[in-house]
Formats: structure tokens, C-alpha cells, sequence
């Protein structure tokens, strides 16, 4: 039995939402990257957060979370 032919058979198992959700991820796997098909602005944003994570230039998210509520509860003051 072929991949597809066992992927068919598989699928046969799979409600009309779940089938829904495999073409899609089928399509996101042979599509192009995100990164490939991003502006190059977008590119130069994702270069500089991935340089500033290997400088160790990042805050752990749970202070993170915290600055973020402490400015949503200022807000709403």
C-alpha cells in the first residue's frame, strides 16, 4: 500500500471538520515557507529578533506577561 493510499484510508476515519483541517495542512506542507514568501521588511524584522535571541537579548515570557498587564491595568485606570 502506497503513503497516499494509506493516508486515504486513514482520512476515511476523519469527521468533515477534521477532513477540512488535513487539506489545509496539506496545502501549509507544500507551500512555500512564510519566511520565503514575507516582505523584506517582514524578513529584516524576523533576522533581527532571531539575532537578538542568539545575543540572549530576550526577557523571559513571564515578565513579559506581567509588564503587559501592569500596562493594561493602567489603562483601565
Amino acid at each position: 500500500m502506497t503513503k497516499v493510499e494509506q493516508l486515504a484510508n486513514a482520512a476515511q476515519a476523519l469527521s468533515t471538520d477534521q477532513l477540512d483541517g488535513l487539506i489545509a495542512y496539506t496545502r501549509y506542507l507544500s507551500s512555500d515557507s512564510f519566511y520565503a514568501s514575507a516582505s523584506s521588511d517582514v524578513r529584516a524584522s524576523i533576522d533581527r529578533g532571531i539575532a537578538d535571541a542568539e545575543a540572549g537579548n530576550t526577557k523571559q515570557g513571564t515578565q513579559v506577561i506581567e509588564q503587559l498587564n501592569k500596562k493594561i491595568s493602567a489603562r483601565r485606570s
